[in-house]
């Protein structure tokens, strides 16, 4: 038992003879004495990763409900259809919608405006079916609205390329909002 501490005692001193040993209790010494300042500043690095994962939390979050409306119009000899479609994955709330004919605001009751529109835009005669949106209607991910489905019933039927000229007329504004509350605007004319 007394070769143990004598070997371990010969150990000891020469590492206290090397100067890696010197060094690595120096270092030692030197986090010793600066604790305070070394967990201080572990803290304030922890605090500011905190805050740039709550940053790309949040970001993230907005992006996974973000709406994305999109239209489509689809048009044959004799009738049209015109329609919205939430490509985003959130819902939209509809805040607000307007039409402009030729530039002028489209006015009147909101539930008519789009049947007025078309009115102004064509002298035929047709059948004519509108979606009604009202502020704070919610159109959900993937889901399509048929705005206007016009179907032209005399013999003087605008043709298909008469029908999306005639179109280009009008200028459809839908403001909306996501479930965070961030705008958006639906433009036809973009």
């Amino acid at each position: 038992m007394l070769e143990v501490f004598v070997l371990l005692y010969s150990v000891t001193d020469n590492l206290k003879q090397n100067k890696e040993f010197k060094l690595i209790q120096e270092t030692l010494q030197i986090l010793k004495n600066n604790s305070d300042l070394i967990i201080a500043t572990m803290a304030f690095l922890a605090f500011l990763l905190s805050l740039w994962q709550g940053y790309s939390n949040r970001k993230h979050n907005r992006m996974t409900i973000k709406p994305a409306l999109c239209h489509w119009l689809h048009s044959e000899n004799s009738a049209f259809n015109f329609s919205v479609t939430n490509n985003g994955f959130g819902p939209a709330v509809v805040k607000d919608f307007k039409l402009f004919v030729d530039g002028s605001e489209v006015g009147g009751l909101k539930d008519t405006i789009i049947e007025q529109g078309i009115k102004q835009l064509f002298s035929q005669t047709a059948q004519i079916s509108t979606a009604h949106l009202n502020q704070n209607y919610v159109i959900a991910p993937n889901q399509t609205i048929l705005i206007a489905q016009v179907n032209f019933l005399a013999m003087d039927a605008p043709s298909k390329d008469e029908i999306k000229k005639t179109i280009e007329r009008a200028r459809l504004l839908i403001s909306y909002e996501s479930g965070y509350g961030d705008k958006f605007l639906l433009d036809t004319d973009t």
